[in-house]
């Protein structure tokens, strides 16, 4: 199992490597209840772990041309309607920018990260927390993973 499966930008992934991050992406899916992901970036091993892994939970997996304009995705978005959409480190600006356009209920991702920090477990809220001027309030996401610890990371 040491053998490289997939090359990519430098980075060697063995085959058990890429079936314990296949694993966590299921195991992530699985808890969340999540069944319809979608994917706006560009070309990665790490989407397709995200792929491989919502096909084992039996779930759907959706890749957004990069390439399109913010409303022709968030029309995409909107007619798939998915439970997360991970978004490649091009974008998450773009995202971030045009999170107006798109739903409230929709959880967001961002990618890349280490394997070793990959999400164990994904937590969908009701409604994120945004000041007047619709701006994310990271700080009120956060408070409830802190409270009662001395150091906290913001």
């Amino acid at each position: 199992m040491n053998r490289v499966a997939n090359r990519f930008e430098g980075r060697n992934t063995t085959f058990a490597e890429f079936d314990a991050n296949v694993s966590s992406v299921f195991g992530a899916l699985e808890q969340s209840g999540a069944a319809r992901i979608a994917y706006l970036g560009k070309n990665s091993d790490w989407a397709f772990e995200l792929y491989i892994g919502a096909g084992r939970a039996g779930g759907v997996f959706a890749p957004i041309n990069w390439r399109l304009a913010p409303r022709e995705v968030a029309q995409i978005i909107e007619t798939f309607e998915p439970d997360l959409l991970f978004v490649g480190p091009e974008f998450h600006d773009a995202v971030e920018e045009n999170s107006g356009e798109l739903p409230d209920y929709l959880g967001f991702v961002a990618m890349p990260v280490a394997h070793f920090k990959c999400p164990k477990t994904v937590d969908l809220v009701a409604q994120m927390p945004r000041n007047a001027t619709g701006k994310l309030l990271k700080r009120e996401l956060r408070k409830p993973y802190w409270e009662g610890r001395a150091r906290q990371v913001n």
